[in-house]
Formats: structure tokens, sequence, C-alpha cells
């Protein structure tokens, strides 16, 4: 059981990294939005990163509430 709830969030992270990058680059890049382009890359990364852990822990958190078997 603890290798599928760890490769279950890897995998997540790994989606939602690419889905992040995707987010940052056209947010700098095709619309060149101003919280992008003036703010420390390292501090977007650092954000993301931080906001994807948490949105995962969150969701299997409250997936053991909603699970139904």
């Amino acid at each position: 059981m603890k290798t599928y709830w760890k490769i279950n969030y890897l995998f997540n992270l790994v989606f939602y990294m690419l889905t992040a990058m995707i987010f940052l680059l056209f947010g700098m890049t095709a619309f060149d939005l101003q919280i992008f382009t003036d703010t420390n890359f390292f501090v977007l990364l650092t954000t993301l990163f931080g906001w994807g852990l948490a949105q995962i822990s969150m969701a299997f958190f409250i997936s053991v509430f909603v699970s139904k078997s």
C-alpha cells in the first residue's frame, strides 16, 4: 500500500508541475502578465511547487473520507 501512495503522489506531482510550467510559460511569454515578468523566477517556482504539494496532500486527505470502498 505504501508503494501505491508514493507512486500516486509522484504521478500527481509530475502532472501538476507540467501544468504549472505551462501556466508559467504562457503567463510570461504569450500574455506578458506583470506578475510573472516582475516577480523573481525562483520565488514563482517555489510558490507554485509549495502550492502543488498542498493541493495534492489536501486531495489525498479528502479522498480518505469520500471513498466508497
